[in-house]
């Protein structure tokens, strides 16, 4: 049982990461497209 919850614990673990790791370069694509449109809308 106690190798279960570790398991679980585990997964949680790198589950968080993988969305806070999706989060950033979310964030980091919409900006740069976010950039890009300002660029093609000052030109």
């Amino acid at each position: 049982m106690a190798v279960y919850s570790y398991f679980l614990s585990k997964c949680e673990f790198v589950r968080t990461n993988l969305l806070k790791e999706l989060f950033k370069s979310d964030i980091r694509g919409t900006g740069m497209v976010a950039g890009e449109f300002k660029n093609e809308s000052t030109s």
